[in-house]
């Protein structure tokens, strides 16, 4: 069975998934109104004008870039593509990856995070890859919320051609220095790059995702997916997307409020989330990881918070954290202030 991934249907504020706080682009309504003749026809084969769309705004070429049905699906498709000798994983980390692997009968490897009271780290240079090694890392990751250093991978995938790099970027599109921080361009040939649409633009139910990637890993991925893997709905919503992309430079763009919302929101959450007596991590991502204090257990903590209503990501489902151990994704200020509240009335009692 594989683990829970957050999301509360019945919350009435939901700090158990990562999605942005904007909701959907009003941009996207038009294809909303479409829905009924849409779901009459089938897709495109291979998304093939969202592709050509997302090519455009992400300047990469168009043989090098595929669209999915989700990040999860992409990273999937990839680990069956490639069939390694092994699947690396640094823990705690997105439970898809390893699941990816089991789902190919690849076996994992996995190392350590390295923590401070701040901030977690990527030890890289603990890693060893062999030849025929596919090595799977969040940027940031999931659940810690800390980034990669990308000059030292670049170097360690330049050392290393004989293995694989898969990169998932699903969260960084919320960072202000995302263009600094991406994979995406300057790409040694053995480093792929995964990308969410559905966390940025909040667009889960949806299922989009990217993957850029070198042109045979591309062909080669493409040929063993369903052709139709993304819906008519979906597709004509990256199309959309594509264009809030390109926008992102233009004061006032859906991605501007977005990243200028992080900044200031994630270190307010953090401070707020140590004040109320919790550990609490840097992040560079929508969500913040956090610990209760001994001898407290989250799953306590989330069944006091559903009675108001409240939703948090029980993390100790991830390898390597401890039952007291909590994810909040980050919403606006009001609900957060009320979530955090509510944290500290639990502590309190």
């Amino acid at each position: 069975m594989r683990s829970d991934h957050g999301g509360a249907f019945s919350a009435r504020i939901d700090a158990s998934v990562n999605c942005n706080p904007f909701g959907p682009p009003r941009s996207l309504d038009p294809v909303f109104a479409r829905v009924r003749e849409l779901a009459a026809r089938y897709p495109e084969l291979d998304a093939h004008r969202a592709r050509e769309a997302w090519a455009t705004a992400l300047r990469v070429p168009l043989d090098r870039l595929l669209v999915g049905n989700g990040a999860s699906e992409l990273i999937a498709v990839v680990t069956r593509a490639l069939s390694p000798a092994r699947v690396v994983l640094f823990e705690p980390c997105y439970s898809e990856y390893a699941a990816a692997a089991d789902a190919a009968g690849v076996p994992v490897s996995t190392l350590g995070l390295e923590f401070t009271p701040d901030i977690w780290r990527t030890p890289l240079a603990a890693l060893e890859p062999r030849p025929g090694d596919l090595v799977v890392l969040g940027h940031p990751n999931n659940p810690t919320a800390h980034l990669l250093d990308p000059a030292a991978l670049r170097a360690l995938a330049v050392a290393h051609p004989a293995s694989w790099f898969l990169v998932d970027e699903s969260f960084l599109p919320f960072h202000s220095a995302h263009d600094d921080l991406t994979l995406l361009r300057d790409r040694p040939a053995n480093l792929a790059v995964v990308r969410s649409l559905t966390k940025i633009f909040c667009v889960p139910g949806l299922r989009l995702g990217l993957l850029v990637a070198d042109e045979a890993l591309v062909g080669a991925s493409q040929r063993i997916r369903d052709p139709w893997a993304v819906n008519a709905l979906a597709a004509e919503a990256a199309v959309v997307l594509a264009s809030e992309e390109t926008a992102t430079a233009l004061p006032g763009s859906y991605l501007d409020r977005t990243r200028s919302w992080l900044s200031a929101a994630a270190p307010r959450a953090i401070e707020s989330l140590r004040a109320a007596g919790l550990a609490a991590w840097h992040a560079d991502a929508p969500y913040v990881l956090a610990e209760l204090p001994a001898p407290l257990r989250v799953t306590d903590l989330a069944a006091s918070l559903a009675k108001r209503g409240i939703a948090v990501r029980d993390a100790s489902t991830f390898v390597g954290l401890t039952p007291r151990t909590l994810r909040v994704g980050l919403r606006f200020d009001d609900e957060m202030d009320e979530v955090i509240a509510s944290i500290a009335d639990f502590l309190a009692t």
